[in-house]
């Protein structure tokens, strides 16, 4: 690695630690926030609203780096996730940190998806897949080392130093990056902002997943919900309506043409339902079935990390030689035979049980995640690559909220009558203190109730696993150079 790339690059990295540490250290938090602050009814909200600001933003600092450039758009998404970070921390109302958690989010957008772009804009083919490894590895760590942070900030300080310590990672990150980057593209062709594209795509995408969440959260009525919906619908019509006319869309369409572009799509949108299923459910079988810790919990998902990584770095070399689609066919593969010995899991499942089935999906995501990023990357025009880098992430954020809102609904279907009829609620069951004053009769129902629950996530999962299967068949034979857009076969300074 040349040394003038070397400080870049490790900023980029930073920011996207920043982002996942921040993601993976709020969960542990969230109970003594509620203690603090009241508000136990409007608690899926603090996370809510952070997906659905971060989800919506991501395609739209991804286009504006096109425009404007990488490094802009990166240092002002910095500003305003440390700007939300510090009010977070300074919150005195649940009310409040809902709005500043936004702000968070906003930030974040920029921080998801540009670090990827950048990358591809230092390194030429051959070092991008590493690099993206790399940066697939910070997610890695951060779920490693999020709720050990988390918990640890939480319990022996304050739970506003969860928020607190994002503002030095985040300074030193952008002080790197202000001060060593020197690989933007040239763009000296005028453009013209489509500004009415930005604005309904904005609406249409946060009004739909805003009404998901509140469906999810009400257990399939509401009606908020549906009206968020029918708006969503409506501002998706009129923004497909806009884009076809306007000489430079928000959204670029021709995408649509690109092959590689499109099979990536769909398989990340799919993946990342497998992701989500297992980050929000697989702790939960884990504590409230097998009955483990908090902690033993949260270090079920270790497994999965550490095959994704594994199996990240390893993808790098294989593309290069196999191609993407026998790689990415084998990790679809991967996914479901885990989402397949997941659905064998029982009340006499134990932690070791659950957690070599979770490597499983964690191996056959390290096959499809980096991989289908670098193949987008290598195929489309430069002038296109903040767009699809971005659409793609975009895609991926919206498959994982969708099918978490889709299990959510058929958990609660399923959970709720359960727990009428055993005449205790599920939340006795994850709660180590109140689990030992239950009675062996009452806990055997109470887990079985949660396992026969939770199957209904694992059976969504691996639906998700079949149609991400079936969406291999959408990318093209071929080696990687063999599939490479003209401009990019090099990248600045390599």
């Amino acid at each position: 690695m040349p040394p003038s790339r070397l400080p870049a690059t490790f900023g980029i990295l930073m920011t996207s630690f920043l982002a996942a540490i921040d993601v993976m250290a709020v969960g542990p938090a969230m109970p003594s926030v509620v203690a603090d602050l009241g508000g136990a009814k409007r608690y899926f909200l603090v996370f809510s609203v952070f997906l659905v600001a971060s989800t919506v933003m991501v395609p739209i600092f991804g286009r504006l780096s096109d425009i404007y450039g990488r490094m802009k758009l990166l240092l002002l998404g910095i500003v305003l996730f440390l700007g939300g970070s510090a009010l977070c921390g300074l919150a005195g109302s649940l009310r409040m940190l809902i709005l500043f958690r936004g702000i968070q989010g906003l930030g974040a957008g920029s921080l998801m998806t540009l670090g990827f772009t950048m990358l591809a804009d230092m390194y030429p083919l051959e070092q991008r897949a590493k690099m993206q490894g790399f940066l697939s590895g910070m997610w890695g760590l951060a779920s490693l080392l999020g709720p050990l942070i988390g918990g640890f900030l939480t319990e022996h300080f304050s739970w506003r130093y969860v928020f607190y310590i994002n503002l030095p990672v985040g300074v030193v990150a952008f002080l790197l990056i202000a001060l060593t980057w020197r690989f933007e593209p040239k763009n000296p062709k005028p453009h013209r902002m489509d500004i009415a594209g930005a604005c309904l795509f904005s609406l249409a995408m946060g009004s739909t997943l805003a009404g998901l969440a509140t469906l999810a959260e009400r257990e399939g009525g509401g009606t908020r919900a549906i009206v968020l919906l029918l708006v969503g619908i409506l501002g998706a019509v009129c923004f497909l309506a806009v884009e076809r006319r306007h000489p430079e869309p928000f959204v670029d369409l021709s995408l649509l043409r690109n092959r590689v572009f499109v099979g990536a799509a769909c398989i990340g949108f799919f993946a990342a339902a497998c992701l989500f299923a297992i980050s929000a459910y697989g702790p939960m079988f884990i504590q409230g079935v097998v009955g483990s810790d908090p902690q033993e919990a949260g270090l079920a998902l270790t497994p999965m990390t550490l095959s994704w990584v594994a199996l990240s770095s390893l993808s790098g070399f294989l593309i290069l030689r196999i191609g993407y689609r026998i790689l990415v066919t084998a990790g679809t593969i991967f996914i479901l035979l885990g989402y397949a010995a997941l659905l064998g899991l029982s009340e006499r499942s134990t932690w070791t049980d659950a957690a070599l089935r979770f490597s499983a999906v964690g191996a056959g995501l390290g096959c499809i995640m980096a991989p289908m990023l670098i193949a987008t990357q290598n195929a489309v025009a430069r002038r296109q690559l903040g767009a699809a880098t971005s659409m793609i992430q975009f895609l991926r954020s919206t498959g994982g909220s969708l099918a978490l809102a889709v299990m959510g609904v058929l958990f609660a279907a399923r959970l709720g009558p359960l727990e009428s009829e055993i005449g205790f609620r599920a939340e006795e069951a994850l709660h180590p203190k109140v689990r030992a004053t239950l009675s062996p009769e009452t806990l055997a129902r109470l887990h079985d109730a949660l396992a026969s629950s939770i199957h209904q996530v694992f059976l969504v999962g691996a639906l998700a696993a079949v149609l991400a299967l079936g969406c291999t068949l959408l990318v093209p034979h071929g080696r990687a150079r063999d599939l490479a857009a003209p401009s990019l076969e090099k990248a600045p300074g390599a």
